[in-house]
């Protein structure tokens, strides 16, 4: 994806495109070759900026005692690509077509974490992306576009309140139906997570002793699972739009990691973000957004325990292309 863009940005500025992608710095000189100018295959460049807040709390099983924690305000920026067209789609060529989500938030921590850094700060960075391997492009009918394929999902997530990744292929269909006076998209993706990461809620909250003395100590644990993604996005004439982007995973968190203070068993958590945009410009939105993440812990030998947190942003989204 990052070579992708980079060819389309060395179009505008050869500095960028090595930003966007450092491994030009060492491709270049040791093929000699140099891609550069537009494909003409970046659909969507957006960029948007906004300040929110969140809260998250969670209950377990045993005798713990645990705590609503509160970050009262935050910065966010994040960029959003879409390369080749998501609908009506029919190639061979891996990542003709990609989306990807990627941003960044800081702000004031809530009093709780598993260092010093988390009690003070907020922190997020996240990635979000599906590229399709290969698709078709089949005839279902007028003012119907569709997309059926292969996909490859990768996710991260790293917050001050929990942290996950996983890396999916996956089934795919992507839609777009044109309406009267709207447009309609919808995408899923049905995907095996080959391999994926997932905090550990009892260490992460601090809820357990942290003896490095007997080994090696993280918040977090590998695993494999399933995932399924879904995005449905609407948009009037009138600059009106609205888009809800769903991820859920199945994990397995299985034994003889190194850690010798994680436990195994099965994690079913969710990530769904909601979105709603006006535009008062050409290139100019104004919107504001709703995320919600909830996770449920089946443990072998710590007790169960589900925690969730929500977080609302206002925002301004500025469109490149």
């Amino acid at each position: 994806m990052l070579s992708r863009l980079s060819v389309e940005a060395a179009a505008k500025s050869g500095f960028w495109s090595v930003v966007i992608n450092p491994m030009r710095l060492y491709t270049v000189p040791l093929t000699g070759e140099k891609p550069s100018g537009t494909t003409g295959n970046l659909r969507s460049l957006s960029l948007l900026a906004g300040m929110g807040c969140a809260a998250g709390g969670g209950f377990s099983g045993g005798d713990f005692d645990d705590s609503v924690e509160v970050f009262p305000a935050f910065g966010r920026a994040e960029a959003n690509v879409v390369y080749g067209n998501p609908f009506a789609l029919e190639s061979s060529v891996p990542y003709s077509q990609f989306d990807l989500k990627a941003g960044f938030a800081v702000g004031r921590g809530s009093g709780v974490g598993v260092e010093k850094l988390d009690k003070l700060l907020m922190y997020d960075i996240h990635i979000f992306s599906d590229g399709m391997f290969f698709s078709f492009a089949p005839d279902w009918g007028e003012n119907t576009d569709t997309t059926i394929g292969m996909s490859m999902l990768y996710d991260f997530m790293l917050h001050s309140f929990m942290e996950f990744s996983s890396l999916a292929p996956a089934f795919a269909i992507k839609q777009k139906v044109y309406l009267e006076g709207a447009d309609f998209g919808w995408q899923t993706h049905l995907g095996a997570v080959l391999l994926g990461t997932s905090d550990y809620y009892y260490l992460r909250r601090e809820k357990i002793p942290t003896d490095t003395s007997r080994g090696t100590v993280r918040d977090y644990g590998y695993t494999c699972g399933a995932e399924a993604a879904a995005a449905l996005s609407f948009a009037t004439p009138g600059g009106l739009s609205a888009s809800l982007d769903l991820r859920a995973y199945g994990m397995y968190k299985y034994p003889f990691q190194k850690q010798w203070c994680d436990d195994t068993g099965i994690e079913l958590f969710a990530l769904a973000d909601l979105c709603v945009e006006y535009a008062v410009s050409d290139t100019i939105s104004m919107g504001i957004s709703n995320t919600i993440f909830a996770k449920t812990c089946f443990f072998d030998e710590m007790p169960n325990a589900s925690y969730a947190l929500y977080s609302g942003s206002v925002y301004t989204r500025i469109r490149f292309i």
